[in-house]
């Protein structure tokens, strides 16, 4: 029994991982090449769609799943303070450079 739960869980982290990623990624891309008429390297964003996806799961996904365990915690608020401040530079990092370089 714990280790299908454990399977089911594994599985619902990973397409959440995916179907998020490829979602943020599809917005991003259209909020960048309507507003700023730039294409955007998909590398750094992706990164940090993946950091952030990994604080939300650590954060709020993790805790309404089917595995339940005695060590699912929270990211300490520094960790999840540093973590998100990462993705945003990955996020918009790309577009901000690329204004600068264009510029």
């Amino acid at each position: 029994m714990k280790l299908t739960t454990f399977l089911l869980e594994l599985l619902r982290m990973c397409l959440l991982f995916i179907l998020g990623t490829t979602i943020a990624y599809g917005m991003e891309r259209i909020v960048f090449t309507t507003f700023f008429n730039l294409e955007i390297d998909g590398w750094y964003t992706t990164l940090g769609n993946f950091i952030l996806l990994f604080v939300l799961y650590r954060n709020y996904f993790q805790f309404r799943g089917w595995y339940k365990s005695a060590l699912n915690v929270k990211l300490k608020r520094n960790t999840t303070i540093f973590l998100v401040a990462a993705s945003a530079v990955c996020i918009l990092g790309v577009p901000i450079l690329t204004l600068i370089r264009l510029g």
